[in-house]
């Protein structure tokens, strides 16, 4: 198989992750099948990814203006979803009890991306938030779906080398 695109790394914790773009005419076919039954209008490029050892694909594309990202096993099976929601379209009861999480927390603080999240391991919803407090840190929460707190995970914001 040949692989075109781009080669990417980051790093989780002690995972590293390599990633590597591949078209979507040349995924293995049991993942297109499995894409193109669940989205039969849509073409994307997927990214391979090696997340400590264990491959997977990747795709990432827009519905309704809506971010979505599907991540699939080598055998097609959907693992992650991961779907764009505006702060304001949870409901509100779960909201309201992340706000107030958020609140007693962090204090200050800034949703800049919500997610609705479903993998084998968890359903529920994803903040990003930025607080005023630190300007190399993004928090990730992870709310179960009732607004309860799951989990959090701090992500090293990098600085990007701009061009002049």
């Amino acid at each position: 198989m040949a692989f075109r695109g781009q080669h990417f790394f980051s790093c989780s914790g002690a995972d590293i992750k390599k990633e590597r773009t591949v078209t979507f005419e040349n995924v293995p076919k049991n993942i297109s099948d499995a894409f193109s039954k669940h989205h039969p209008h849509i073409k994307t490029n997927f990214h391979l990814q090696d997340l400590s050892g264990v491959q997977s694909y990747e795709a990432h594309f827009q519905v309704d203006d809506k971010e979505i990202s599907e991540r699939y096993s080598l055998n097609g099976e959907i693992i992650e979803r991961e779907r764009q929601l505006n702060w304001a379209d949870l409901p509100e009861k779960v909201r309201t009890k992340m706000e107030n999480f958020l609140k007693g927390h962090d204090g200050d603080y800034s949703v800049q991306d919500t997610q609705e999240v479903k993998s084998e391991g968890f359903s529920g919803y994803e903040a990003k938030v930025r607080t005023k407090k630190s300007r190399t840190y993004l928090m990730e929460y992870f709310f179960n779906s009732d607004g309860s707190i799951n989990h959090q995970e701090e992500v090293k914001l990098e600085s990007i080398p701009t061009l002049n």
